[in-house]
Order: C-alpha cells, then sequence, then structure tokens
C-alpha cells in the first residue's frame, strides 16, 4: 500500500483550494464561470475550422463589399440612388463585419464563451 506524507497530501490538492461544487477558486486557477478556461490545441479540430471560417468571411466582405463600394463611386452610371442605397449598405455591412468578427474570433482562442442564462 502506498503512503502519502501530509505534505504530498495538501500539494495533491486540498478541500480549501475548490468550493463546494468541485471548482478551483479563482486565486488559485483563473477561470470562466468557475470552470478553468480551455486552451487552443492543435487537435481541437472544430475551434480551427471556425477560426478559418470567420477569417474566410472577413476577408471576402472586406474585399467584395469594398469592390462595391468602389465601384459606386468610380462608375457615373451607377449614381442612382438605389445603388447609393446598396453602396451604404455594404459600407454598413464593412462596419459589423470588422467590430463583431474579430472578437468572435478572439473567443474562439480564448476560449471564452458568453452564456445567456
Amino acid at each position: 500500500m502506498l503512503r502519502h506524507s501530509s505534505a504530498t497530501l495538501s500539494r495533491m490538492g486540498s478541500s480549501s483550494s475548490r468550493d463546494r461544487y468541485g471548482a478551483f477558486n479563482s486565486y488559485d486557477n483563473p477561470s470562466l464561470n468557475g470552470y478553468p478556461a480551455p486552451d487552443l490545441q492543435l487537435h481541437d479540430y472544430s475551434r480551427w475550422g471556425y477560426i478559418i471560417l470567420y477569417l474566410v468571411i472577413l476577408l471576402g466582405s472586406f474585399c467584395l463589399n469594398g469592390l462595391f463600394v468602389w465601384t459606386v463611386k468610380s462608375n457615373r452610371a451607377l449614381h442612382k440612388t438605389v445603388h447609393y442605397f446598396l453602396a451604404c449598405l455594404a459600407v454598413r455591412d464593412l462596419v459589423v463585419t470588422l467590430c463583431v468578427v474579430p472578437f468572435v474570433i478572439d473567443s474562439q482562442v480564448s476560449g471564452s464563451y458568453s452564456r445567456m442564462s
């Protein structure tokens, strides 16, 4: 039978470092909502897939909406109300994409998800 000293048992995890539900206290392990924050590993294929997908959406939206706004601005035949309205929607889409998608990518990398509970 294996015997441990009291110092070894205290290093293995005392009940004072965990709360009554078994989660680590914030001073022992910084976490999100009492659970340890997951690290992004190379084998997390689904998270890497989402990160790559969001990067493609970010670049595609930036390039295509920018191209549309530039086309409407530079082509004199497209200076009509309908095209200005569509260019306004393209600019709005650019702003939303540039303000939201980087935070989504950051939440995928850091593993911090907001829960609505």
